[in-house]
């Protein structure tokens, strides 16, 4: 397997390489090796979107510039037909405001509305801005936000789903 106990066997454009990448709070690292080279680079960067581990890739383009393979073509992308987002109002957007609280977790999250969209805030971050994808569900980059309604009707919580997080349980308080 490509991956084991927290470490990424794989390649690049040819070399055989290990590491691994990590993320909190805004901040991101990778740690990329080439054990053939004894190469180690290592990245750190203390934004979102500082992208360690594409710069730990250009790194080895020019350290290792004369044993890599050829650079790799950009995958192309097929278009297929554009989803449909409902398009809710801020009274629609209204019901699903409200503090929801994480057991496992042990955290709140807020959904809360600002020039009629819907945020997300979270301690130790910044406000995020979600969208409606379909009916009770919202998304933002690979994340899904699926609320879920008591028999009444009402909002009484929503399912949290990124990446390998499968439906994370918040009940709205």
């Amino acid at each position: 397997i490509n991956y084991a106990l927290g470490i990424s066997h794989g390649t690049y454009r040819g070399l055989a390489t290990i590491g691994h990448g990590g993320a909190d709070s805004g901040y991101r690292s990778n740690l990329l090796i080439f054990p053939e080279h004894e190469l180690s680079i290592s990245i750190f960067a203390n934004v979102s979107n500082g992208n360690p581990g594409g710069l730990s890739r250009q790194v080895a383009d020019v350290l290792l510039e004369e044993y890599l393979g050829e650079k790799p073509q950009p995958r192309q992308r097929e278009r297929r037909e554009r989803h449909q987002r409902p398009k809710l109002t801020a009274e629609e957007l209204a019901e699903f405001t409200g503090t929801f609280y994480s057991e496992e977790l042990d955290r709140e999250y807020y959904f809360l509305i600002r020039d009629e969209k819907m945020y997300l805030e979270r301690r130790k971050f910044q406000r995020i801005r979600i969208v409606p994808y379909e009916e009770d569900i919202f998304t933002w980059m690979n994340r899904r936000i699926t609320f879920t309604r008591d028999e009444s009707g009402n909002i009484d919580g929503f399912k949290l789903t990124s990446g390998r997080v499968r439906n994370l349980r918040f009940v709205k308080r």
